[in-house]
């Protein structure tokens, strides 16, 4: 009985075409041969190498190839947005409108309303009295904007009226937590810029305080000019 040869192949092993044909050809030869032909040892050492060349770099455990992972991105700020500069103090604004100085009048039960009495250069000086709402700031050209006053109308506690110079409409604008002197004119109109003045305030050493009189009498005392 003839011995056959074992040929070993690593597991998942693969071959090219060429070496499937010299396999198949290999056994063919074992199988297939008459009994009067041997096969020798040489013979079969031969195609085994034959095989194993033809196989080179194919046999062997398959490698697995692995994902890339990539790096997640790293998160961007949102972009900042510029700030605008606050307004000038409404004081700086006045003055800069030819206003020589301006004083804030006191007395407000609330503070987001207030009223500045202001003057220009001249003898006498001029008062003019200008309302200003913490709550809306008027802009114009990026500079903070007051009202000036041209009519007060006190009907009473609840129902003060002002009347701006730069609403042309006429429309009346109701003035919440009056100053107190304002009872003075109660059931009256009063227009700032005819109807009241600057004099000098002898109860101050200092000359250059100055009491603010309307209709004739005293409304507020102690405006340094």
């Amino acid at each position: 009985m003839r011995a056959l040869p074992l040929l070993l192949t690593g597991a998942g092993a693969t071959f090219s075409p060429q070496g499937v044909k010299k396999i198949t050809k290999f056994y063919n030869n074992i199988f297939n041969a008459p009994p009067s032909q041997s096969v020798t040892t040489n013979q079969v050492t031969e195609s085994t190498e034959d095989i194993s060349s033809s196989s080179e770099g194919t046999i062997g455990t398959t490698e697995v190839s692995q994902p890339t992972t990539q790096a997640a991105p790293t998160p961007q700020p949102p972009p900042v947005k510029p700030v605008p500069p606050p307004p000038p103090p409404i004081m700086q604004v006045l003055k800069e409108a030819g206003y020589e100085g301006c004083e804030l009048l006191k007395g407000l039960r609330g503070k987001k309303f207030v009223l500045y009495v202001c003057w220009k250069e001249g003898n006498p000086k001029t008062p003019s009295l200008f309302h200003y709402d913490r709550t809306k700031v008027k802009l114009v050209d990026g500079k903070a904007k007051a009202d000036q006053i041209i009519s007060i109308t006190y009907n009473s506690s609840n129902s003060v009226m002002m009347k701006f110079k730069e609403d042309t409409s006429g429309k009346e604008h109701k003035l919440d937590n009056p100053l107190p002197w304002m009872r003075k004119f109660e059931g009256q109109t009063l227009n700032p810029e005819s109807e009241c003045k600057f004099e000098k305030d002898d109860q101050y050493r200092n000359s250059s305080a100055f009491t603010l009189n309307c209709k004739g009498q005293p409304v507020y005392k102690g405006i340094q000019i």
